[in-house]
């Protein structure tokens, strides 16, 4: 199946440059091209290649092989959801493939047609693993700080934050700086909409710090030894609408 598949996109992608742009077959074959490229990309390559090799077990077919080694794949191409490849991976906790997505220079601030990208697809799943794997490739990579990121919101004004599915999902994002009181388009903040037990007694606790510090209780600032260091890193990281961190709120009040 997969080699005739194959061999139906090659052999029409090479006859829709024989007919006029606006040809119903070139229309059509477009639509049907584009399918299969953005299939591909979530594909390794190499294993297409195998599966042939394997199935027809002929070296005649080595010149085909090489034609599908060299379809051009745009990495950072959308589906009708606006979605990429990474969006895909990340949503269905493929890390595998994520990685090897990144690697080749999946776009991590690209959004869906709903300004969703693959961190709010990271947060609302619970991956924060994943969501790690992302804030370390956007600054070791492409060289942004993770905060360009972190509070990216989507087309209601939602932030990863907002969306996080787990106490784990929510410490990493507010190490990364994540806004703890952002608000979405219902005027509601990460608090306000935490679905986890979990997750609202951490973002309470630092909604607590926060009023405390702006109220001149600086002595909650020790209180942090007892937290667990990760509560801690995330309380100490977490940001303000402002911009602030405790700390820089302290020092002004």
């Amino acid at each position: 199946m997969i080699i005739k598949a194959l061999k139906i996109f090659l052999a029409i992608e090479s006859k829709t440059a024989e007919f006029e742009e606006d040809h119903s077959l070139v229309r059509t074959s477009k639509t049907a091209i584009e399918s299969v490229l953005f299939r591909l990309r979530l594909i390794d390559r190499e294993w297409i290649v195998e599966k042939i090799r394997n199935e027809l077990k002929l070296k005649e077919t080595e010149n085909e092989l090489k034609k599908v080694k060299n379809i051009e794949v745009d990495i950072n191409s959308q589906d009708g959801k606006g979605r990429t490849a990474l969006h895909i991976a990340v949503d269905n906790g493929e890390r595998e493939k994520i990685n090897t997505l990144l690697k080749k220079g999946a776009d991590v601030f690209m959004v869906t047609k709903e300004d969703n990208t693959a961190l709010h697809f990271a947060s609302a799943r619970g991956y924060d693993d994943i969501a790690e794997t992302i804030f370390n490739h956007a600054e070791r990579q492409i060289r942004l700080s993770a905060k360009d990121l972190v509070n990216a919101r989507n087309n209601t004004l939602s932030t990863g934050l907002h969306l996080a599915s787990n106490v784990r999902t929510a410490k990493c994002l507010l190490k990364h700086g994540a806004i703890y009181n952002a608000k979405n388009d219902l005027g509601q903040t990460p608090l306000d909409h935490a679905g986890d037990e979990k997750v609202f007694g951490l973002l309470k606790t630092v909604d607590g710090l926060f009023n405390a510090v702006r109220n001149g209780s600086h002595n909650v600032i020790q209180e942090l030894d007892e937290f667990d260091p990760e509560e801690a890193l995330a309380a100490t990281n977490a940001r303000n609408y402002q911009g602030h961190c405790l700390l820089q709120v302290a020092i002004v009040n």
